[in-house]
């Protein structure tokens, strides 16, 4: 379930979800494209999205992840009808969607609700903050382990259904440099690659690799909302 709606008393999560629709949303599902209007807030229940940073000339990369813990587009918290990112399904799942008005109105009517939903957009400025802060100061096995890191905290279980060319392009990098780097975390035994999919075995191992460049932002998530779901 996700977790903004799993807060929500009983009769407002029904309010709301009376409005909404039950999707699934498979791997490559589009949920928003950039400059386009808004028709849709998703609140995803399981996978996991990207936010991708538009760009014609120069190499894509994802400025974020957003699973069961938030909703996307997050600018219509503020009533915006456009979205910057091309937001992506990365890891297949399900989740709700509302009509980007409906929405809208849900939220000017429950204060407590779009205080969470403000807290939410917090956390993943944090994120993104993080994820700059990264590709300058780490080297490209800390930033291979760091996207791991949040793609298990986003996924049940250990198996992380993850090609090297998705990796790659998440992260703004050659392909070659992240096979290298999944190799080098394999012959320490952090983790098991296989054929689109990368298997978590040593979580604290990884987190120590990657130091302070992984949980910070999930310290922000955890103060202002409680635990990932």
């Amino acid at each position: 379930m996700n977790q903004l709606l799993s807060q929500l008393p009983e009769e407002e999560r029904q309010s709301l979800l009376a409005h909404a629709e039950r999707v699934d949303l498979p791997k490559g599902f589009v949920l928003a494209r950039p400059e386009r209007p808004i028709e849709h807030v998703y609140l995803i229940c399981a996978g996991f999205c990207a936010l991708m940073i538009p760009s014609r000339s120069r190499p894509r990369m994802a400025a974020g992840l957003i699973g069961a813990e938030g909703f996307i587009p997050i600018g219509a918290v503020f009533g915006d009808t456009l979205t910057f990112h091309d937001i992506t399904q990365i890891v297949a799942g399900w989740g709700f969607r509302v009509e980007s008005q409906r929405f809208a109105d849900y939220v000017e009517e429950n204060r407590a609700f779009a205080v969470r939903l403000g807290r939410f957009v917090q956390t993943f400025v944090a994120q993104v903050s993080e994820m700059t802060h990264c590709s300058i100061a780490c080297d490209v096995e800390q930033r291979v382990a760091r996207w791991i890191l949040m793609c298990h905290d986003r996924v049940d279980g250990d198996d992380i259904p993850l090609t090297h060319t998705v990796i790659a392009t998440m992260l703004g990098m050659r392909r070659s440099s992240v096979t290298t780097s999944l190799h080098r975390l394999e012959e320490r035994k952090l983790i098991r690659s296989r054929r689109g999919c990368v298997i978590m075995r040593d979580r604290p191992g990884l987190m120590e690799l990657v130091s302070d460049a992984y949980g910070r932002p999930e310290q922000e998530y955890r103060r202002l909302l409680g635990n990932f779901p």
